[in-house]
């Protein structure tokens, strides 16, 4: 269940519409996936989940799935 919150979060963090992208949607394919939206979604993740991230934090991630694992994992 969380994980779909999360993806709800996401969505809204992108401006993306809901319903619009899973957990298995490719960060490359959402246009307003850029150097601005890493920092929001590192502020996001720790405004929200009080969860430290750095840049190089996700630089491995590809999909959306891939950014909710840094939440909630350890």
């Amino acid at each position: 269940m969380k994980r779909n919150i999360l993806l709800k979060e996401i969505e809204e963090l992108l401006e993306l519409e809901e319903g619009t992208c899973n957990e298995e949607t490719g960060l490359d394919e959402i246009a307003g996936w850029n150097s601005m939206a890493v920092i929001n979604f590192i502020a996001f993740a720790d405004t929200n989940y009080d969860k430290v991230l750095e840049g190089k934090d996700l630089r491995n991630s590809k999909t959306i799935g891939d950014l909710i694992d840094l939440i909630l994992e350890g």
